[in-house]
Protein backbone atom coordinates (compact mmCIF):
# COMPACT_ATOMS: atom_id res chain seq x y z
CA UNK A 1 0.00 0.00 0.00
CA UNK A 2 1.80 3.15 -1.15
CA UNK A 3 2.24 5.78 1.62
CA UNK A 4 -0.11 8.79 1.12
CA UNK A 5 3.02 11.57 2.76
CA UNK A 6 5.56 10.31 0.20
CA UNK A 7 3.09 9.62 -3.16
CA UNK A 8 5.04 10.39 -6.29
CA UNK A 9 1.60 11.60 -8.06
CA UNK A 10 1.67 14.93 -9.93
CA UNK A 11 -0.96 17.53 -9.43
CA UNK A 12 -1.53 19.70 -12.47
CA UNK A 13 -2.72 22.79 -12.15
CA UNK A 14 -4.03 25.22 -14.97
CA UNK A 15 -5.86 28.54 -15.41
CA UNK A 16 -9.47 28.18 -16.35
CA UNK A 17 -8.67 31.17 -19.30
CA UNK A 18 -7.00 27.81 -21.06
CA UNK A 19 -8.46 26.88 -24.70
CA UNK A 20 -9.66 24.01 -22.86
CA UNK A 21 -12.82 22.47 -24.66
CA UNK A 22 -14.08 21.51 -21.55
CA UNK A 23 -13.39 24.66 -19.69
CA UNK A 24 -15.16 26.75 -22.44
CA UNK A 25 -18.02 24.96 -22.65
CA UNK A 26 -18.90 25.16 -18.85
CA UNK A 27 -18.13 28.93 -19.12
CA UNK A 28 -20.82 29.15 -22.01
CA UNK A 29 -23.42 27.30 -20.05
CA UNK A 30 -25.98 29.50 -17.51
CA UNK A 31 -25.08 29.01 -14.24
CA UNK A 32 -29.08 27.08 -13.48
CA UNK A 33 -27.35 24.45 -16.01
CA UNK A 34 -23.96 24.44 -14.57
CA UNK A 35 -25.96 24.06 -10.82
CA UNK A 36 -28.29 21.21 -12.59
CA UNK A 37 -24.98 19.61 -14.00
CA UNK A 38 -23.65 19.73 -10.40
CA UNK A 39 -26.67 18.01 -8.93
CA UNK A 40 -26.96 15.34 -11.38
CA UNK A 41 -23.14 14.31 -10.61
CA UNK A 42 -23.75 14.36 -7.50
CA UNK A 43 -26.80 12.34 -7.42
CA UNK A 44 -24.43 9.59 -9.85
CA UNK A 45 -21.35 9.71 -7.25
CA UNK A 46 -23.75 9.18 -4.26
CA UNK A 47 -26.49 7.43 -5.46
CA UNK A 48 -28.84 9.68 -4.29
CA UNK A 49 -32.34 9.47 -5.44
CA UNK A 50 -34.17 13.23 -4.48
CA UNK A 51 -37.47 11.58 -4.78
CA UNK A 52 -36.61 8.69 -1.79
CA UNK A 53 -38.48 10.23 1.71
CA UNK A 54 -35.94 11.42 4.34
CA UNK A 55 -35.21 8.74 6.87
CA UNK A 56 -36.29 10.31 10.36
CA UNK A 57 -33.93 10.04 13.16
CA UNK A 58 -34.44 10.31 16.36
CA UNK A 59 -31.79 9.93 19.73
CA UNK A 60 -32.36 11.19 22.92
CA UNK A 61 -29.51 12.16 25.01
CA UNK A 62 -30.02 12.25 28.99
CA UNK A 63 -26.75 14.31 30.71
CA UNK A 64 -25.95 13.90 34.00
CA UNK A 65 -28.85 14.02 36.80
CA UNK A 66 -28.23 17.29 39.00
Amino acid sequence: MPDPLHSTQKIEIFRAETDDEDVNYWLAQTPEARMLAQEHNRQVMYDYDPTAPIQRVLEIFRGPQS
